[in-house]
């Protein structure tokens, strides 16, 4: 991970250049005020992967659960993708044939005045 340590005044002056540089992976800018580090710069995609991930790891049981998943897979206990992404183009397909031909056809409810 390269950081880049430049006060915010220097910042300042190349900030279109260092917002460019920001979209390299994991380039990122720790902008010091009077010597201490006060923002962090990086690319808006990486800041969104963090919350992310983040996210799902304040889910309760989250690692417990992807821990079982990394043994699972070890064990060879997954599924093939191109098997799985088949299956699934297969029911959406019938789900297509369903929704075009309904025994019933949706019919929305007027409001009241």
């Amino acid at each position: 991970m390269a950081k880049k340590y430049l006060s915010i005044t220097d910042a300042r002056k190349d900030l279109f250049q260092i917002a460019q540089e920001s979209q390299k992976p994991d380039a990122h800018f720790i902008l010091t005020i009077n010597g201490k580090p006060e923002v962090a710069l990086m690319s808006f995609e990486e800041y969104e992967a963090i919350l992310e991930t983040i996210d799902f790891l304040s889910e309760p049981g989250a690692l417990t659960e992807l821990g079982e998943a990394e043994k699972e897979i070890e064990k060879g206990e997954f599924f093939d993708f191109d098997v799985v992404k088949q299956e699934l183009d297969f029911a959406r397909k019938g789900a297509m044939v369903l929704a075009e031909n309904p025994k019933q056809k949706y019919q929305p409810k007027r409001r009241k005045k």
